[in-house]
């Protein structure tokens, strides 16, 4: 992010990491499943990632290499700086817990 803090000064930082929300079907609670991250670095790489040998998605690095900019409640952030797939060892973290903060519907949820 390239941001200025309240006293004016600017603060730029840039966030490592790249996530997705995906939806799992029902059976995801209760059945085994094969799930499977494949990814290939530089700037013809990808991310693809797989439930039980199905592609669910992909994104490709020339998506991440652009800036976007980040809003919240439409109101401006800051800029989010081009990314690259990364070259390390990456892990998978999966989280199946559901929150009000990502606009799941309040009487759906438990609090």
């Amino acid at each position: 992010f390239d941001k200025r803090r309240r006293d004016g000064k600017r603060v730029r930082f840039q966030s490592d990491e790249l996530s997705a929300v995906s939806a799992l079907p029902v059976s995801a609670f209760s059945e085994q499943h094969v799930y499977r991250l494949e990814w290939k670095a530089g700037a013809d790489g990808y991310l693809q990632f797989y439930l039980d040998g199905e592609l669910l998605y992909r994104l490709d690095a020339a998506m991440l290499a652009r800036k976007v900019d980040v809003t919240r409640k439409g109101v401006f952030q800051g800029v989010l700086l081009g990314r690259e797939i990364p070259m390390e060892p990456m892990s998978m973290i999966m989280n199946i817990d559901m929150s009000t903060i990502w606009n799941w519907d309040k009487d759906g949820c438990e609090e």
